[in-house]
């Protein structure tokens, strides 16, 4: 079988919002077959690989009970309203988020807005608050300086309205997920400026995922299973939390050196969706979500759940497991798997069994994230049953010095890498 052509490594993108990783691997051929994806009209296509994807299916102007909707994106709050927010009439000599004052010296990392890739822009800074402590604690009698490397995702207030109601979703989130998990990347803070809405995060040293395994490679399979059972954790915490994340792509896994290994952090929850008490899936007017990590029920019927979430994870851990995607073109989710033998036959057998239960197209099928992390026999494999074969032929190789904490070294690491208060 023909294995998906290697795309060129992304740029310098620590918190980008959309996947260009997509759209180097599938060529014009492929996007003009892919007829649930192509919108009708030349302006309409040219945006056919944002978040929202158009779906012909649906006629305009459907009315009635059974009318699908999406739900509201949350407005932004008026002056007067209770905000998490703090507003500015005029911009800063010295810009200031919550406790942090961010020096002036920025340089942009990723310069996104109003472009197909990206809602927002992303720059790189650095950042110090004043804490005060004696030897008993905490006290006003002394004060010393605290510095972090800060990564400033920011909307321009000019923008579109959608981009807006998204950068303020995720503040919310982050805001009522705090610092409480390992492998969620947590905000430090955020504001809104006379001309702009920021976001301030942790810098993340070491990229994106697509960026240390562009499109085309693949790691051994123990540092794949580290990989996945950090990113599941995430997804197991949200589920907890009955959030869905909406948008789980390489891109949007964080990755931090902590004492030596890679912690893994999900970040950008601009599409996340909060599920009701008792609601196994909520009902979208539009497709969520980037391409290629759309599954089947979302893209035909457009329902959300968990189940999404861990569909885009199969996605991500087959191509890093196998070096190729698992559907061609990528949006074909729900042909069947193949298991080229070059590729897979180094690998446990555990492997493909749990790959192919994350890309089925039934969602109950794939489960829950808080039960396949404690009951999966892949991810609970001892590190000794996953090495394999020795690779021969035209068998992939693995991108070398990758090296994923465990799940247990995790929260302690993260401890480390939190803010002082």
């Amino acid at each position: 079988m023909g294995l998906a052509r290697p795309a060129t490594p992304s740029e310098d993108i620590v918190l980008s919002s959309f996947s260009a990783e997509m759209l180097k691997e599938e060529d014009a051929d492929d996007i003009n077959d892919d007829k649930e994806t192509c919108c009708a009209d030349e302006e309409t296509r040219k945006f056919q690989f944002s978040r929202f994807h158009s779906d012909p299916e649906i006629p305009e102007g459907t009315v009635g009970t059974d009318r699908l909707r999406t739900p509201s994106l949350p407005r932004l709050p008026k002056d007067d309203e209770g905000s998490h927010f703090h507003r500015q009439v005029t911009a800063p000599a010295v810009m200031q988020v919550a406790d942090y004052f961010l020096r002036p010296e920025m340089t942009v990392l990723y310069e996104g807005s109003r472009t197909l890739l990206a809602n927002s822009k992303v720059r790189r800074s650095s950042a110090y608050r004043e804490t005060s402590e004696d030897a008993n604690g905490y006290s006003p009698k002394s004060t010393k300086s605290v510095e972090v490397d800060v990564a400033v995702k920011s909307v321009a207030l000019n923008e579109d309205d959608c981009d807006l109601a998204m950068m303020r979703r995720e503040c919310e989130i982050l805001n009522r997920l705090g610092h409480s998990h390992p492998h969620i990347m947590p905000a430090l803070g955020f504001a809104e400026f006379a001309s702009e809405m920021v976001l301030l995060m942790r810098f993340a040293s070491e990229g994106d995922l697509s960026r240390l395994a562009p499109s085309g490679s693949c790691f051994e399979e123990i540092q794949a299973q580290r990989l996945g059972k950090q990113v599941m954790s995430a997804l197991a915490f949200l589920e907890e939390h009955r959030i869905i994340h909406g948008d789980v792509k390489p891109q949007n896994v964080l990755l931090t050196l902590a004492e030596g290994r890679l912690l893994a952090q999900l970040t950008d929850f601009g599409l996340a969706q909060e599920l009701p008490p008792g609601q196994p899936y909520l009902k979208m007017d539009e497709v969520p979500g980037s391409y290629g990590y759309i599954a089947s029920e979302v893209k035909h019927r457009r329902h959300i759940s968990f189940a999404a979430d861990l569909f885009a994870l199969g996605v991500i851990l087959f191509r890093l497991l196998g070096s190729y995607d698992p559907f061609h073109p990528a949006s074909d989710v729900d042909s069947e798997l193949i298991f080229d033998e070059e590729c897979w036959d180094p690998l446990s057998p555990l492997s493909q069994d749990t790959v192919t239960r994350l890309l089925s197209p039934n969602p109950a099928t794939r489960g829950f994230a808080t039960k396949l992390l404690k009951g999966d026999p892949w991810f609970n494999a001892d590190e000794s049953q996953l090495v394999g074969k020795a690779r021969t032929g035209f068998a992939p190789t693995p991108v070398q010095n990758v090296d994923f904490h465990t799940l247990e070294d995790s929260a302690t690491v993260w401890k480390v890498l939190q803010p002082v208060r």
